[in-house]
């Protein structure tokens, strides 16, 4: 899915930035200590639980996505088996892999793709399933070109790049420095930031020309709303604006790995250990109070009531839920209001790839394509039949269809020429924005979301919790964002019905 985690909840509760020149979008807007990780603490909720006399919750996890079936796992792992429901017919959400889509043998992902090497949750996932990774850092990577830039019909370098950057680094760098280190909703720079759309920011600081349109294209296909309706902030906190090892445009994020043969792998390997039954078909209507707990009720007429509630499902589908819980106001406009992007990719299979040998892995940005990559880098060896995806937002990603393929092939052809002839005519696509269980890729928020709704993502209300993505504190839009969010939803519940206990707290480092 996204390949960065951009600006998220302002207002959460973490530590901002360890540096302000090279501000991490990570790190930005961390203000107090993490949430205790399971894996540290398991043993102690073990035996906590075991000298308990609570009555067990009843526990209901909604979707079946990474996020929801994550809450499950460590909810099992201290003996709570939860309920959960999914309204389609299969797990894992937003993580999809498909084999053969482009070529024989060569795995192809739909939704959720990279995982960096900070993705502590996902990297934890793969080896206690003990998955097989693909580096796309490896040996054979060193001597290509990780990003290329092909803007206005022409290749434009790295150090060009960085030539022309220098004259608006300090004003950004100035901006970025203005930002407090303890983030609120009423400082005034903020909302004077978050206020301007990255098109606004950009045009301010004096910035046209072919470097303005590898900005505002990067982050349109990047976030997959217009660069005019976003947040300045999410450029701000996701550009490194020190380009002592290179042009950073989306910071620090390596995008390292892939499970070999399929991130799906995650979600199944998960549902191979859980004794809950997943509920498919069964599409959440109506949450409302129900005495001390809530009662759930579904399309297909089925009903139960609860103690607690983990919701996971992205606010764009949210929002179309009847909630007649009480929600604070910014709760409530926040699942109404959040932004999400309109991405969709196009797959095309080619017989050789062909952008190795002409001196790239295959990454590109364009004002054409928006973004391109070699989506079987690192299978095979590297050699014979491969994939090349497309990843496309806004209105190029809301409106693509399978029709198009001729149009960008010939764009990319223009990018790493011979790639026409190098097709071998299998194509696919798939647009998030059209499957009606996701309305969007992921969240981005829009000018003035960031102050005006940030923080309530995550925000428990009663014993309603929420995981995914979008509730993120730092890996919003990554797969690693719906795995800790799951882990923290259910960390939260063990916590709160089992605080007579003696739990306590541990930091994890």
């Amino acid at each position: 899915m996204s390949r960065i985690p951009h600006i998220i909840n302002l207002l959460k509760p973490v530590s901002l930035f360890k540096e302000v020149q090279t501000l991490s979008r990570r790190n930005f807007i961390q203000q107090t200590t993490q949430a205790l990780f399971v894996g540290s603490t398991l043993p102690l909720l073990a035996q906590c639980r075991a000298k308990s006399s609570q009555t067990t919750p009843r526990i209901a996890v909604i979707g079946a996505g990474l996020a929801g079936l994550t809450s499950a796992y460590y909810l099992e792992k201290v003996g709570v088996i939860p309920e959960i429901y999914e309204a389609s017919d299969r797990v894992g959400g937003r993580v999809m892999s498909a084999s053969g889509l482009v070529a024989d043998g060569i795995t192809t992902e739909l939704g959720g793709e990279f995982i960096d090497s900070t993705h502590r949750d996902i990297l934890t996932f793969c080896n206690e399933f003990k998955l097989t990774k693909l580096d796309m850092k490896g040996p054979s990577e060193k001597n290509l070109i990780g990003i290329d830039y092909f803007f206005k019909g022409r290749r434009i370098s790295e150090q060009e790049i960085i030539r022309e950057f220098q004259h608006y680094a300090p004003r950004m760098q100035k901006d970025v420095k203005a930002l407090p280190k303890s983030m609120s909703a009423k400082d005034p720079k903020v909302i004077e930031l978050d206020n301007k759309s990255i098109d606004e920011y950009l045009h301010g600081i004096g910035m046209s020309g072919w470097l303005y349109d590898i900005l505002t294209t990067s982050f349109t296909s990047e976030l997959g709303i217009p660069s005019g309706e976003q947040s300045s902030l999410n450029l701000l906190v996701s550009l490194n604006t020190d380009t002592s090892k290179g042009f950073e445009i989306y910071g620090d994020s390596d995008e390292r790995f892939k499970v070999s043969g399929g991130n799906q792998k995650i979600p199944s390997e998960i549902r191979k250990r859980l004794k809950s039954d997943i509920k498919t078909g069964h599409h959440i209507k109506r949450i409302s109070p129900n005495g001390d707990g809530y009662k759930l009720s579904f399309e297909n007429g089925q009903e139960s009531s609860v103690d607690a509630v983990i919701i996971t499902l992205p606010f764009s589908v949210l929002r179309d839920v009847e909630i007649t819980v009480d929600l604070p106001d910014r709760k409530r406009r926040c699942i109404k209001q959040l932004g999400y992007g309109m991405q969709s990719k196009l797959f095309i299979g080619v017989n050789d790839r062909l952008w190795r040998g002409q001196g790239y892995t295959g990454y590109v940005l364009s004002d054409q394509i928006h973004n391109g990559w070699d989506s079987s880098q690192m299978q095979h060896n590297n050699t014979g039949p491969g994939g090349y995806s497309l990843f496309l937002g806004a209105d190029k990603g809301e409106n693509l269809e399978i029709g198009q393929y001729d149009k960008y092939l010939e764009e990319c052809n223009k990018v790493f020429p011979g790639m026409k002839q190098a097709a071998n005519g299998r194509k696919n696509l798939y647009n998030w924005n059209q499957n009606p269980l996701t309305r969007g890729a992921y969240a981005c928020y829009k000018v003035g979301q960031a102050s005006g709704i940030g923080q309530a993502e995550a925000q428990p209300v009663g014993n309603l919790f929420f995981a995914g993505e979008h509730c993120s504190e730092n890996f919003q839009g990554f797969m690693n964002g719906a795995a800790e969010t799951g882990r923290k939803a259910a960390e939260e519940i063990i916590k709160k019905f089992a605080l007579h206990t003696g739990i306590q707290q541990v930091t994890k480092n």
